[in-house]
């Protein structure tokens, strides 16, 4: 009984650690879009991932050189649906 005591002890923490795995969709002003999966840590109210997951692709390099300026972006949890068409077919087209 002790050994699971602990053992709960220490999942317990490591199970509020990681926050909701999203599904973020961004299109750029060249005329190019990503979907990306992601689940940002320590993050659960989906206004500040959304702002997190923005802050980190419209400062990324590679980002930035693939899509130009961020002008569509969106982030939901996983088994949602985006508000956008070409979000949700650019989803679908994924092989993940």
């Amino acid at each position: 009984m002790k050994g699971l005591t602990i053992l709960v002890l220490v999942m317990l923490p490591l199970s509020f650690s990681w926050g909701k795995t999203v599904k973020c969709y961004m299109a750029g002003d060249k005329g190019k879009d990503q979907v990306v999966i992601a689940t940002p840590k320590g993050l659960s109210n989906m206004q500040e991932i959304n702002d997190e997951m923005y802050r980190r692709y419209a400062e990324h390099g590679k980002t930035i050189n693939k899509l130009g300026n961020i002008t569509q972006f969106e982030c939901v949890e996983f088994e949602r649906k985006f508000s956008s068409k070409a979000a949700n077919t650019r989803f679908s087209e994924m092989q993940y």
